[in-house]
């Protein structure tokens, strides 16, 4: 019994131990020390020295409340539809000359036809008369965009000129002999006045009047002959235009669904020759759950914010690593954002988005695991990599400022860094310093430059309570702190002085440790926080929670990154499927966020880093880039502050079906979603929040 007994309180014992360990045991602590300077009770800062550097003012505590209007908003997602559908019909019996968009004769006769002898156009021939007609067209096809009144297709003309050239003879004619009829008319009434001035008989004078009359008939009788062949000629050419296939309903934004005929097919009067769609409104449709009704009241008007996912093409992909991409950042020199890339093959490239292949390359010769850059305004443009074998080379890539890196010109400086793989790093807000973490857990401080190492985070510099897992991404704030995540799912904040830095309260917990890159903004007021399908946005350092991230629907959970852009104002995260990225408008404590674009990869491989490029003169990030594990670079445009801000379409109607649907006991939602510009695409997720 005794023995029993032995081993239960071992097994108690070992299971604390490793408890204690792992921070099983510990939360984010309620009472942190309201000032920079909160520390665990076995830490006396004063031994430390003085901050590493002078500390930015930290930020105002404050109650945060999320819910607007004591309530949350209702949010789910709709599929759009198209609402305006319509058969192109033909005017006109006959042949498909073409389907395409024709180019005016008048066109082809002013600018010649050296413009449209090129691939995007194609030709046509018409006989006429005896000579060859050539109409020049830009092909249209199954989803070909057009608009309302744009000709689509053209049937085969011939006999229709005919007729309008000779109803237009015709008209030339009739001009003629009005004209002769005038002149006649004006020589019977010049001979009757000379009949009556030199006093000619009665019966010559009633002669001369008699002709005039005649003539004044004649003349009556071709202006009238005139005025029919004119109409004649409209109806000719009226005809002559119905050979045009137009939709004759008015749209900005359509396409092309289906062809039913095509180059050479008969087609009958009023027969469909297309079928097009118009994006200019759209449907959205979803299925909510009954119990919304409870709180809308019987016919009360119900409005919505529609927010659209839209896909975004990168700007450049960058190819030349082997394997995959470990780090990307931008290093801004002279106001030209240069990509730097590091990979497990070894190398560390530098791009330029106006040249196809690497301007600089650089082979240390093991696998690089992290890499950062000195932010701008730093004295030097550094860059920092850790390798596999715990190793750190650091680099000046511009030794001439205002220059492009000359690669026998970057000298590479080896440290010793770790003795495990370097898997973070980062430089702090003004250049001076960067910190390296390890796959061990451990952190170091070293001084930009030379890279001389300043102290590790242990216990004799004041760091008693370390990580117990890797390190994944390090941040520096302009608080003189530290942020870490590692893989013993913890946040911790340290404070940093010049001989050592300790811990900022307790270690935040409870992540689920899916986001291993886990952005800080960079004037140090917010952290990102992963748990479960959800990020949340933490005050920092605190840890207060004050609003959430989500993808709407219960859709794919935050995985590998979530960043601060520069500004703060946007958050790129990865998880999404196919390797694609998602870029968010970040929330705040008082406005939700809600994504912006979808950064889609033509390779589909998942997304392995990522980086915002620094703000622009006029205080905007232009660029992110992200490298994959199939090691590409991709360079992205970012939506500037007025396409974010105009992104939500407002106050959008709402029709809400009162009847529960069988068996999911869910109610039918429809809202009609206006599409001006026509970025939204049918067949696409919609996020539809109602307040």
């Amino acid at each position: 019994m005794g023995r029993v007994i032995l081993i239960v309180l071992l097994a108690v014992g070992l299971a604390g131990l490793v408890g204690w360990q792992f921070n099983l045991f510990t939360t984010v602590s309620d009472d942190l020390e309201s000032d920079p300077q909160a520390h665990g009770a076995s830490v006396d800062p004063s031994t430390l020295g003085d901050w590493l550097f002078k500390p930015a003012p930290p930020f105002e505590k404050k109650a945060y409340h999320l819910i607007k209007g004591g309530r949350d908003p209702v949010i789910f997602t709709g599929n759009t539809t198209e609402i305006d559908k319509l058969d192109v019909p033909s005017n006109n019996g006959g042949e498909v000359l073409y389907i395409g968009d024709g180019v005016p004769e008048g066109i082809t006769q002013l600018a010649g036809v050296a413009p449209f002898v090129q691939r995007n156009y194609q030709q046509a021939e018409v006989t006429q008369g005896g000579r060859k007609i050539v109409k020049f067209y830009r092909p249209l096809s199954k989803g070909s965009e057009v608009f309302g009144g744009q000709m689509v297709g053209e049937l085969n003309f011939a006999r229709a000129l005919n007729n309008f050239a000779s109803k237009t003879a015709k008209v030339i004619q009739g001009i003629e002999e009005v004209k002769v009829n005038k002149d006649t008319l004006v020589e019977a009434n010049r001979r009757l006045e000379t009949e009556i001035r030199i006093n000619s008989s009665v019966k010559e004078i009633a002669d001369a009047r008699l002709t005039v009359m005649h003539q004044k008939k004649e003349l009556v009788k071709s202006e009238q002959e005139l005025e029919v062949a004119k109409l004649d000629v409209d109806s000719a050419k009226i005809l002559l235009e119905q050979h045009e296939i137009r939709p004759n309903r008015p749209f900005r934004h359509g396409y092309i669904k289906v062809v039913y005929k095509d180059t050479g097919e008969a087609v009958k009067e009023l027969e469909p020759v297309l079928h097009v769609y118009s994006i200019d409104r759209l449907q959205a449709e979803a299925f909510v759950d009954a119990q919304l009704l409870s709180r809308v009241p019987i016919g009360a008007v119900l409005t919505a914010t529609i927010e659209p996912a839209q896909d975004e093409m990168p700007l450049r992909i960058f190819e030349g690593h082997r394997k995959a991409i470990s780090g990307v950042s931008f290093v801004p020199n002279g106001g030209i954002p240069y990509v730097a890339s590091v990979s497990e093959d070894g190398y560390l490239k530098i791009w330029q988005q106006n040249t196809k292949g690497a301007i600089a390359s650089i082979d240390v010769g093991e696998p690089i695991r992290a890499m950062a850059c000195s932010p701008r305004g730093a004295a030097l443009s550094l860059c920092v990599a850790g390798t596999s074998e715990g190793k750190l080379h650091l680099w000046n890539l511009f030794p001439d400022k205002n220059a492009p890196p000359n690669p026998t010109a970057i000298l590479d400086k080896q440290i010793e860094g770790h003795r495990d793989a370097v898997t973070a790093l980062a430089f702090s807000p003004d250049g001076t310093y960067f910190a390296s973490g390890a796959a061990d857990g451990s952190i170091k401080l070293w001084r930009s430059e030379g890279g001389k190492a300043m102290y590790p985070f242990d216990f004799t510099h004041g760091a008693d309570n370390p990580h117990q897992g890797a390190i994944t991404s390090l941040s520096f704030t302009p608080q003189c702190q530290l942020i870490s995540a590692s893989r013993d799912n913890t946040l911790r904040v340290w404070n940093l002085k010049e001989r050592g830095a300790f811990l900022y309260g307790r270690p935040i917990t409870g992540r689920s440790g899916s986001v291993s890159q886990l952005g800080v903004s960079q004037d140090g007021r917010w952290m990102l926080f992963d748990q479960g399908k959800s990020l949340q946005l933490m005050t920092a350092p605190d840890g207060q929670v004050v609003n959430t991230l989500k993808n709407p629907g219960g859709g794919a959970p935050f995985e590998t990154l979530a960043l601060f852009s520069s500004d703060g104002s946007l958050i790129l995260t990865g998880g999404a499927p196919e390797g694609r990225l998602q870029l968010w408008r970040a929330p705040s404590d008082a406005t939700r966020g809600f994504e912006v674009r979808h950064f889609a990869t033509e390779q589909r491989s998942a997304v392995t880093c990522a980086a915002f490029a620094p703000l622009t003169a006029a205080g905007e990030t232009a660029f992110a880039a992200s490298g994959t594990k199939d090691g590409f670079v991709y360079l992205w445009p970012v939506p500037s502050k007025q396409e974010v801000d105009h992104h939500p379409i407002p106050n959008v109607p709402v029709r809400l079906s009162r009847s529960v649907e069988a068996g999911s006991r869910q109610i039918r939602i429809l809202v009609e979603v206006p599409n001006p510009t026509g970025r939204l695409i049918p067949g696409r997720t919609v996020t539809i929040v109602m307040e």
